[in-house]
């Protein structure tokens, strides 16, 4: 505070002391132009020397703003030019990504509905493939010994040890032939047989007689087992971990078409006929879930509808299920 008042008197100090000596000088003797010209230069020394006031401070102020405006001008003018592009640039990318994502949403339904459809269509393509097998015994065991051309006589003879009333006419034989594949090098494991009758009932007979009659071709034990499409086939063992819980809790099942796993619990059926469904299915059945969620045959998604009940089924299923004296359990199960 001190050192401020001291530097203050220190630079008006000259001002005053030069008054004073202006004062104490004697008048000279001029001219009246030069005494003009004298005073309006002491005039000017004397505005030059006086003090700024306020309006001298205001007017400064004002031309540094302008100066500053100005030159702020001239450096940010290309910037909020570019700023200004950029904005309306930035809008436009905004308002096409709303559209595009109205374009995916509408898609997206759109692709989900497609996925239903083709899963419809392949399942009504794989029930259409097994009702064109329903005729068909596919035989495992025979020995590749027996000829391609000894297949038919073979299993005739066979047929007719387990149904010895029937006549050569019933156990009529549209073809019969190995498995589509490679034959193993391993004797133990030779290739299917896959005949085809020409009568249904004749067919089903059979079936049901070989679950309580074994069968021997050339000394060898064979199976009997209904042909499926290999989609079927490939359901069906994803849900193997599921028919086996249902054995461990003491249920039987039956396989229905088109492809369904039917339960029966306390004088109610229910069906499952995706890998998705089974812990809805479990829930149904009061069933504790499995230890690991069963993988799906087919990779398109589908939403999980609920567990087919006796009401609901089928026509197909309670008709598959009425040909039967029971369910069977996986060990009674050809398939």
């Amino acid at each position: 505070m001190g050192g401020s008042r001291k530097s203050r008197n220190a630079a008006v100090a000259p001002i005053f002391r030069q008054k004073a000596e202006k004062a104490q000088a004697p008048p000279l003797e001029h001219s009246p132009s030069d005494s003009d010209s004298e005073m309006s230069s002491q005039a000017a020394s004397d505005r030059a020397e006086a003090p700024l006031t306020r309006r001298d401070m205001k007017g400064f102020l004002a031309d540094i703003r302008k100066s500053v405006a100005e030159e702020l001008d001239k450096k940010l003018g290309p910037i909020m030019e570019g700023m200004a592009d950029l904005s309306a640039r930035t809008q436009a990318t905004e308002t096409k990504m709303a559209e595009a994502m109205e374009t995916v949403q509408a898609h997206g339904g759109e692709l989900q509905a497609l996925r239903e459809q083709l899963r419809s269509l392949e399942e009504s393509n794989e029930d259409l493939n097994n009702r064109s097998r329903r005729n068909n015994i596919r035989v495992r065991g025979i020995p590749e010994t027996v000829s391609t051309e000894l297949l038919t006589d073979t299993l005739t003879e066979a047929f007719r040890n387990l149904l010895p009333e029937a006549s050569n006419a019933d156990l009529l034989m549209d073809r019969a032939h190995r498995a589509l594949r490679a034959p193993s090098n391993n004797a133990t494991t030779p290739r299917d047989v896959i005949v085809r009758l020409h009568f249904f009932h004749v067919k089903e007979r059979i079936m049901r007689a070989a679950r309580e009659t074994p069968i021997e071709v050339e000394g060898v034990q064979v199976q009997l087992y209904q042909d499926l499409a290999p989609t079927t086939l490939k359901r069906r063992r994803d849900l193997r971990p599921l028919t086996h819980h249902l054995t461990q809790q003491g249920l039987r099942y039956a396989w229905g078409h088109p492809f369904k796993l039917i339960v029966r619990r306390e004088g109610r059926f229910h069906a499952i006929s995706r890998a998705e469904e089974v812990p809805a299915f479990l829930d149904l059945l009061g069933l504790p879930q499995l230890p690991e969620p069963l993988h799906p045959a087919s990779a398109l998604p589908a939403p999980a509808p609920a567990p087919a009940t006796s009401r609901n089924l089928p026509h197909s299923c309670r008709d598959g299920l009425q040909s039967h004296a029971e369910l069977r359990r996986p060990d009674a199960a050809r398939n």
